[in-house]
């Protein structure tokens, strides 16, 4: 079944949303959920929790491609509790990592930002990087994958991945300033 009727069950209230959902995008949502928390039991509970979160998102909220919207709400929860989980143990992992790699793209002014702005900017600076570089950057900063993992990807070292993505989040701290964004 295609998005839009999956979306249009949701609109109509209709509990085989949920169940349409899960049967076209569950393998993929748990992937989403596995590159940042590492365990399989906890990505099961992300993701049923995700399809209750869409479950109330919709409507009002009218995604054009339902698989990137409960994706972003499946990450967004792993996110959440990968950091409660971390804040328990003091532990690291792949999102507190991330989290700090890309803490030296903001600068510490403390300014409130709209998150579309910076949604555009970042969009907009990773369609200028070649195809490559872009997907490098997806892929630990979205998915979260390991160093170890993108470079195994892209058959390159773990040092070229730490080089590409240092140069890329400083030309992005750059041009987030050129934009007088700061967060």
């Amino acid at each position: 079944m295609n998005d839009e009727k999956i979306i249009e069950l949701y609109n109509k209230r209709s509990e085989s949303a949920i169940a349409m959902t899960a049967e076209s995008y569950s393998s993929y949502l748990m992937r989403v959920a596995y590159n940042v928390l590492g365990n399989y039991q906890d990505c099961e509970e992300v993701v049923s929790d995700s399809y209750m979160s869409a479950w109330n998102s919709i409507p009002p909220a009218k995604p054009s491609s339902l698989k990137f919207f409960i994706a972003k709400i499946v990450r967004n929860k792993a996110i959440d509790l990968a950091l409660r989980k971390s804040a328990e143990k003091r532990g690291g992992g792949q999102v507190v990592l991330c989290l700090d790699e890309l803490s030296d793209c903001v600068s510490d002014s403390g300014a409130a930002v709209d998150s579309g702005e910076i949604t555009e900017i970042v969009n907009a600076f990773l369609r200028r990087q070649d195809l490559k570089k872009a997907k490098m950057f997806v892929r630990r900063y979205w998915y979260m994958d390991s160093i170890a993992d993108i470079a195994t990807y892209f058959n390159c070292s773990e040092s070229k991945v730490k080089t590409t993505l240092f140069r890329m989040r400083q030309e992005l701290k750059n041009e987030l300033s050129k934009e007088g964004v700061s967060i």
